[in-house]
């Protein structure tokens, strides 16, 4: 409003009283009264939105009330769906809605029908990875996934899991890789480190390729507490790692499908 005054001081004093005002914002009118002006009308101005101001113009309808229900014309470029803002959806005519209900939305489901699934698999603490193996195996089973479209890969430990992961990713042939070990506490910090660097790893692998890579590493201070959460299907973690490759591979399979930009979904 401070940049405004000197235009009002000067109307005021060439005699003018009713004024009709171009803007979009009714809170500019605020003020005027004060010099002895009365706005008789409020003229809107056209826009037309594009993919560049869509965000920047509903943010202004949302948060300073300008009237833009007058947005008409033009389109967003090439673009054939709607582009959703955070706030509204601006359709391809230029016109805003405030329906949620157009709001596309991506998720995965369990369907592991066509699934190619990797699991790399720690042999240290066997006991405790055999059951994460096992229930990993039958979740895969009950959504779907063919025995001969799974590949398993054994290596020495937890640590060892990242390198393998990631030479499955590169070999194309598979669409989720599960992870499955357990590393479990000493008396030496020992486990520290090799929980940190598996976990980096195995994270570092599924960005740097595209590929979904589901951590399914048992980290826990006691045997107790590893065969606790490698038992019954409710709590097994080798169970839960499966569920979320079946999920992730869907989801994945939809977003390069829709020409989402993504980092490299190999299928």
């Amino acid at each position: 409003m401070a940049t405004l005054r000197p235009s009002h001081y000067i109307s005021a004093n060439t005699g003018l009283n009713n004024i009709r005002r171009m803007t979009n914002n009714p809170r500019k009118f605020v003020g005027i009264e004060g010099y002895g002006l009365k706005v008789v009308e409020r003229v809107p101005i056209a826009i037309a939105p594009q993919e560049g101001n869509a965000h920047y113009l509903w943010t202004k309808k949302s948060k300073l009330g300008p009237l833009l229900n007058n947005v008409s014309g033009g389109t967003c470029g090439s673009r054939k769906q709607v582009v959703h803002t955070p706030f509204a959806v601006l359709s391809q005519n230029g016109v805003f809605t405030d329906s949620p209900n157009s709001m596309k939305v991506f998720e995965g489901n369990l369907d592991g029908t066509d699934c190619s699934i990797g699991i790399v698999l720690s042999k240290f603490n066997e006991p405790v990875t055999s059951r994460l193996l096992a229930g990993a195996e039958e979740v895969l089973r009950q959504l779907g996934a063919a025995p001969e479209q799974i590949q398993l890969v054994r290596v020495p430990g937890a640590f060892e899991l990242p390198l393998a992961a990631k030479a499955l990713a590169h070999s194309q042939q598979v669409d989720a890789i599960i992870c499955l070990g357990a590393v479990i506490r000493g008396e030496t910090p020992h486990f520290d480190y090799i929980s940190e660097e598996t976990c980096r790893g195995i994270g570092r692998v599924a960005l740097e390729t595209g590929i979904p890579v589901i951590f399914g590493v048992l980290t826990t201070n006691t045997v107790e507490q590893a065969m606790d959460r490698s038992g019954t299907l409710e709590r097994n973690k080798g169970a839960d790692a499966a569920r979320t490759a079946i999920e992730m591979i869907s989801l994945m399979k939809q977003l390069h499908a829709a020409n989402v930009r993504q980092s490299g979904f190999l299928r």
